[in-house]
């Protein structure tokens, strides 16, 4: 999944997703703000659907980098 594709999904309508509930973290403030930021871009997506396609993304890009398999 390309950056571009997580943009073009958060200009889309939102809908209901099935997604596994996961506690919540503290952010540092720098963080915290480019998150509040991006919601203000993509109002129809809440910033943990936001935080969870970044997280989502980075950690596949990381998975492809390493040769790590799931």
């Amino acid at each position: 999944m390309r950056i571009q594709d997580i943009i073009d999904a958060w200009e889309q309508p939102s809908t209901p997703l099935t997604k596994q509930h996961v506690n919540s973290s503290h952010l540092p403030i720098e963080l915290a703000a480019k998150l509040a930021a991006l919601h203000e871009i993509y109002p129809q997506q809440t910033e943990a659907e936001l935080a969870s396609d970044l997280i989502a993304h980075a950690l596949t890009q990381m998975q492809k980098k390493s040769g790590i398999q799931h």
